[in-house]
């Protein structure tokens, strides 16, 4: 049985958002070079996208989370990026986003939305957000089976509607091990058990 996906990525990109006092990250792994944005760096792009200032990457991504998440209750926390020295990643730089949730009514606890695809290496490549108003459990994998708020997500992840920008994540980002983004495979919304123990749901 092979082993685990090494972690060769010259950087990580954490997306930080804060619910009801419980901060969740998700992590993007990219190359990065130096730059004028108030980051210090601007993304290297995949295929024929152009490159962006990780400020804006910061932006695109939480433009995507924003109708999940009601601003009552949840920060949009920004980003900090890490760079890979040896076999661990040290702190670079960070940055913010004006960016805000526009749901509104309760969030839901402890639930989860898996946008799931394959790098162009056939191997899996999910990227995990908690918490939002995802609805209830759901697994679909054809986009129109999806909501448009949700494909437009997983449009910005997996470029599903061949309309992903330089600044969402499938523009610039790729696993662990360097791999681009390459098919999408289904989005699946159901609880998360390690979070229902830490809201106290069982």
């Amino acid at each position: 049985m092979p082993g685990p996906t090494p972690i060769t990525s010259p950087f990580q990109v954490r997306m930080l958002y804060t619910i009801d006092g419980l901060q969740h990250h998700c992590n993007f792994y990219c190359d990065l070079t130096l730059s004028g944005d108030v980051t210090g760096y601007d993304t290297v792009p995949n295929l024929a996208f152009s490159s962006v200032g990780v400020s804006e990457a910061i932006d695109g991504f939480f433009t995507l989370l924003a109708p999940f998440y009601d601003d009552a209750d949840t920060t949009f926390d920004g980003a900090t990026i890490w760079e890979r020295v040896d076999n661990t990643y040290e702190f670079r730089s960070s940055g913010t986003t004006s960016v805000a949730g526009t749901a509104t009514g309760a969030y839901e606890k402890a639930n989860g939305l898996c946008v799931a695809g394959r790098d162009i290496k056939n191997q899996f490549l999910p990227t995990y957000i908690y918490e939002g108003r995802f609805g209830v459990a759901f697994k679909g994998n054809s986009p129109g089976s999806l909501g448009s708020s949700v494909r437009a997500l997983a449009g910005g992840i997996y470029d599903i509607d061949n309309d992903a920008t330089d600044d969402e994540p499938f523009a610039w980002s790729h696993s662990r091990d360097q791999w681009r983004r390459k098919r999408w495979l289904s989005v699946v919304v159901d609880t998360n058990e390690k979070l229902r123990r830490i809201r106290g749901l069982k």
